[in-house]
C-alpha cells in the first residue's frame, strides 16, 4: 500500500520545524492540516518526536476540549505495530494539541506559528542601588566629628571596635572627608582602629550570587607615606576580603594602582601598576562580574584608565553577608591625612521577579 504521506507535505513540515518556511509555504501547510486528517496525525506525530512542541505548548484543558470537535483520524484507529503502546486518547491529544497552534476548530485557519517555538530570554535583572553624594546628613547612619549621618551603615566587621561615636576621622565637607588611621588588614594591623566604613549588600537584595559593583568618586588625593593606602572594599571581615585602589610608593609623590586579596589577615595575589600622584581626581570601581572580580581606576587629571584583576577570592562565592564601602590606611605614617570621597555608590543586579 502506498504511503499516504507526501513528499510535499513531509518537506513543508521539515521546514517549518526547521524555522525555514516561507509565508506562502506556511499557507500551503496549514490547507493540507486543515483538509487531511492523516496529515493532521502525521503532523502531530512528528512534532512530538522532533520537538515535544505539542506537548509544550498545548495546555491538556485546551486539549480536551478540541478533541470532542474533531474527528478521530483513521491512523489512530488502525496503528502502526511500533506505536501500539501509544492509546488512542493520548494520540488524540497530540492531533488536538498540534491543531490548537494551526487552526480554529470549527472555524477556519488561524495561522501556524511563522517559525518553531524558540526559548524566552531571560528576563533583565532589576538594579538596586545606595548612591551617596555626601551633601546632606543622612540622620540614623554612621555619624560624623560634628553628629551628622554619612550615610553608611555599617563598617567591615571586625574594624573599628574602638573608634568613638561621633567618629572625628569622619567629616562631611564638600564630599566625605576620611582620615586615614595608623592601621591595615595585612597582618591584622590595628584593626580595631582601621577605617572601613559601608553598607550590607543585603540589604540591596543581594544573596551571595548576584553581580555587584562598588563605586567611589575622589578629588585631590593627599601625599601620604609609603603604602599610605585607599579605595574600595568588598568582604565579610578585616580578614577576609578583596580591596583596591592606589597605595603610596617610596618614590615622592607617586602612587600605584593596586588589587588585592586579604585571606586569614595576609594580604596575597597582590597586583600593581603605576597611575596616579598627589592632587589627582580619581574614580574607583570594584565589581564582580559572573563572579570575576576586578578593580578599574579612571584617573580624570591624567585621563588614565587601568583595570587590575587579581585571583579570585573564592573565600567570598555564595556569602550573603558581604559589606562594601571605603577605606584610607596610613600604617606607617605619622601625619595622616584625609581622603576625600565626592561620591559612593554601590549596586546589585537581582533577578527579575525576586
Amino acid at each position: 500500500m502506498s504511503d499516504p504521506i507526501s513528499d510535499r507535505l513531509r518537506a513543508l513540515v521539515d521546514s517549518y520545524l526547521g524555522g525555514t518556511i516561507t509565508v506562502a509555504e506556511l499557507s500551503e501547510l496549514e490547507g493540507l492540516l486543515r483538509a487531511d486528517a492523516a496529515a493532521r496525525a502525521y503532523f502531530a506525530r512528528y512534532a512530538q518526536t522532533h520537538t515535544d512542541l505539542a506537548l509544550e505548548l498545548a495546555s491538556r484543558g485546551a486539549a480536551e476540549r478540541a478533541v470532542a470537535q474533531i474527528p478521530e483520524p483513521a491512523a489512530e484507529r488502525a496503528p502502526h505495530p511500533a506505536q501500539r503502546a501509544t492509546s488512542s486518547r493520548s494520540v488524540r491529544l497530540l492531533v488536538a494539541a498540534a491543531l490548537l497552534v494551526g487552526m480554529s476548530i470549527g472555524g477556519g485557519v488561524v495561522g501556524l506559528f511563522a517559525a518553531p517555538a524558540r526559548p524566552q530570554p531571560p528576563s533583565e535583572p532589576v538594579t538596586r542601588t545606595l548612591a551617596l553624594d555626601f551633601r546632606e546628613p543622612r540622620p540614623g547612619t554612621l555619624a560624623d566629628a560634628d553628629g551628622a549621618g554619612t550615610g553608611f551603615t555599617h563598617r567591615l566587621p571586625g574594624t573599628g571596635a574602638t573608634l568613638p561615636a561621633p567618629d572625628p576621622n569622619l567629616r562631611l565637607r564638600v564630599g566625605l572627608e576620611l582620615t586615614a588611621t595608623g592601621s591595615d588588614l595585612n597582618t591584622r594591623f590595628r584593626l580595631e582602629q582601621a577605617e572601613f566604613p559601608g553598607a550590607r549588600l543585603s540589604e540591596l537584595g543581594f544573596t551571595g550570587a548576584e553581580d555587584f559593583e562598588v563605586v567611589a568618586t575622589l578629588a585631590d588625593v593627599p601625599a601620604m607615606a609609603f603604602v599610605g593606602q585607599f579605595g574600595v572594599y568588598a568582604g565579610t571581615s578585616g580578614e577576609w576580603a578583596v580591596r583596591g585602589g592606589l597605595v603610596s610608593q617610596r618614590e615622592p609623590d607617586s602612587y600605584r594602582q593596586f588589587v588585592v586579596n586579604t585571606r586569614d589577615g595576609r594580604d596575597k595575589d597582590a597586583y600593581f601598576v603605576g597611575i596616579g600622584a598627589p592632587g589627582d581626581d580619581l574614580r574607583m570601581r570594584l565589581s564582580r562580574t559572573g563572579g570575576k572580580f576586578a578593580v578599574a581606576v579612571e584617573n580624570r587629571t591624567t585621563g588614565a584608565t587601568s583595570t587590575l584583576a587579581t585571583r579570585h577570592p573564592e573565600f567570598l562565592d555564595g556569602r550573603p553577608d558581604l559589606v562594601v564601602g571605603v577605606f584610607a590606611c596610613d600604617p606607617r605614617g605619622t601625619d595622616h591625612k584625609a581622603v576625600r570621597f565626592a561620591a559612593f555608590s554601590a549596586t546589585v543586579w537581582v533577578p527579575a521577579g525576586r
